[in-house]
């Protein structure tokens, strides 16, 4: 079990995907590498992290830890409850 899955089962902290909405982006972003490059793992190919880590104020052009993470970005997140949290793996 890894460190997101450890933390989501030990403290039942629920923990936040990003993801594509169903508004299309004005400008394509390479949201994977930047997810990459603010320090975050991808669990089963998804971009899952804790509510409360740093990963939403360093992808947000805002420096804010909710959408909108960018103008027209098209980007949302889904929260995920406890067991989801625990079952992706990397």
């Amino acid at each position: 079990m890894g460190c997101i899955e450890q933390q989501c089962a030990n403290a039942q902290v629920y923990a936040t995907r990003l993801e594509q909405r169903l508004v299309s982006a004005k400008e394509e972003r390479d949201w994977g590498t930047r997810w990459s490059q603010a320090g975050e793992k991808f669990y089963a190919g998804r971009m899952i992290a804790l509510k409360s880590g740093p990963v939403w104020c360093e992808i947000s052009r805002f420096e804010n830890p909710w959408p909108p993470f960018n103008y027209g970005s098209g980007m949302g997140v889904e929260d995920i409850d406890r067991d989801e949290c625990i079952a992706p793996g990397p």
